[in-house]
């Protein structure tokens, strides 16, 4: 049996196991409980231990990251390219050294607008909020074009589209 407490550490699972005899592996009582951890008070000790961890990402949260001399925006982005979507795509672009970035546009999903030009580290981790693999391959022209062009075939009814494409700049 294989049981799934759910995701983010907001159910436990308890199973009790009963074996009726010894001699037969298969005579097992199984109860199993999905229990809600809200109810338990946090222990201390280890609330103390991550308090200490996360003060340095807190403290991370609130630097600016990215500054554009213009307006950036996430709004749209399964319709339209967008300026973050432009960002992120550049800044995967120069760190892998490669010519060209695509990424789906589905996983960014902060749909905002930063009319400073300015993005936190909180702000991009609310952008990107989902681990996003990345792969290089080589490519023919005419394969990213058809695929560029795919990506973008419901923009023009206006409709959202999780494979939109966003293009480095």
């Amino acid at each position: 049996t294989i049981v799934k407490a759910g995701q983010d550490a907001h159910t436990a699972v308890v199973i009790d196991l009963a074996w009726q005899s010894s001699d037969d592996e298969e005579n097992v009582e199984k109860k199993i409980e999905f229990v809600p951890v809200h109810s338990y008070e946090p222990d201390e000790e280890m609330q103390r231990l991550v308090d200490s961890h996360m003060h340095v990402v807190k403290q991370l949260e609130g630097e600016i990251i990215v500054k554009h001399s213009s307006p950036l925006s996430s709004r749209n982005m399964r319709r339209e390219q967008t300026s973050i979507g432009s960002v992120i795509t550049s800044a995967c672009k120069d760190e892998l050294g490669v010519e060209l970035v695509m990424i789906n546009g589905g996983p960014i999903k902060g749909n905002r607008n930063y009319e400073n030009g300015c993005v936190s580290y909180l702000e991009l981790k609310e952008e990107l909020p989902f681990p996003t693999k990345l792969i290089t391959l080589d490519m023919p022209g005419f394969v990213i074009e058809r695929a560029v062009a795919y990506s973008r075939r419901n923009a023009v009814r206006n409709r959202d589209d999780r494979g939109f494409l966003q293009l480095d700049s």
